[in-house]
């Protein structure tokens, strides 16, 4: 980081040094020399996290709440009022060596756990998500309850809602726009 700096701020004295992405803010530990920070959805983290190494599934602080508008126990299936406008088009290979677009959680007492092993977003439409689930889980999920989606990538997924419910049961705004300036 010195020698680009040495290198550009020769000509450009004017130039800032900027760094910023998740994984570097995790896991460096050294940003001397930088002007500033962009650690773009490090306070949320997200499944691209988790599979690169930056965090465990455990630190990702973002759930999805969809409601559950329709079952298809004979499938394993339940379809969620949360498509590719809440959680995007981007998806992972899982384990199984499926693309997903999420995994998936159940609420008790108003707070979502762990991701349940074998459930995950299989396909999206524009508004609604159809979850795989596993048969020891085909009726974890009755019409009307709430899915917790980890999301693949939580930057668009935390946008898109404009603002977020603690686990203290708090509703949290979030910055709008240019509202900073």
């Amino acid at each position: 980081l010195a020698r680009i700096r040495e290198r550009f701020l020769e000509n450009r004295p004017e130039a800032i040094i900027s760094l910023g992405d998740t994984p570097a803010c995790s896991l460096a530990g050294d940003f001397s020399g930088a002007d500033e920070m962009r650690p773009g959805n490090f306070v949320f983290y997200d499944l691209m996290q988790e599979q690169t190494g930056a965090c465990q599934e455990d630190r990702i602080a973002v759930r999805l709440a969809c409601p559950v508008v329709a079952r298809y126990p004979e499938r394993n299936e339940v379809v969620v009022y949360g498509g590719a406008i809440h959680l995007s088009k981007e998806q992972l290979a899982a384990e199984n060596g499926r693309n997903i677009f999420g995994k998936v959680s159940t609420e008790e007492q108003g707070l979502f756990g762990p991701s349940l092993p074998g459930a995950f977003v299989e396909r999206l439409s524009q508004e609604h998500g159809i979850i795989k689930l596993p048969e020891s889980h085909r009726d974890a999920f009755p019409v009307g309850s709430l899915a917790g989606i980890l999301p693949v990538h939580s930057c668009l997924t935390a946008d898109c809602m404009k603002g977020y419910l603690g686990t203290d049961g708090k509703r949290l705004d979030h910055m709008q726009g240019n509202a900073y300036i």
